[in-house]
């Protein structure tokens, strides 16, 4: 089954009464069905971001060492590609050399 387009768009109130549209004004979106985002896999954090950033290694790191929340998609977490719905240290190792070594970026989406 194809996912379908839809566009989320969030509203954020500052104590006053209109409220913010964010990020922007197209809003962000995903496809109903798929959570992995093509090309490659790294948003961890699921803030849409355009590049993999610091956020990202930071929500990783939080979920494995901390009991932080554990990713909204094990796919795109999946940064060396090993499956099985598994994290491991070995995709923090590859997102750390990747982000700071200049390392193969992390493999394409299922």
């Amino acid at each position: 089954m194809s996912g379908a387009d839809i566009i989320n768009i969030a509203y954020v109130k500052f104590g006053f009464d209109a409220p913010v549209q964010a990020p922007g004004p197209a809003g962000l979106s995903r496809r109903i069905g798929e959570c992995c985002i093509p090309p490659i896999r790294g948003d961890i954090n699921y803030d849409d971001a355009v590049l993999i950033d610091i956020a990202d290694m930071v929500y990783l790191v939080d979920y494995m060492f901390n009991q932080g929340p554990a990713p909204v998609c094990f796919d795109e977490s999946d940064v060396n590609g090993s499956g099985g719905g598994i994290l491991s240290i070995d995709d923090l190792v590859y997102l750390t050399d990747f982000m700071f070594n200049g390392d193969p970026p992390p493999v394409s989406c299922p």
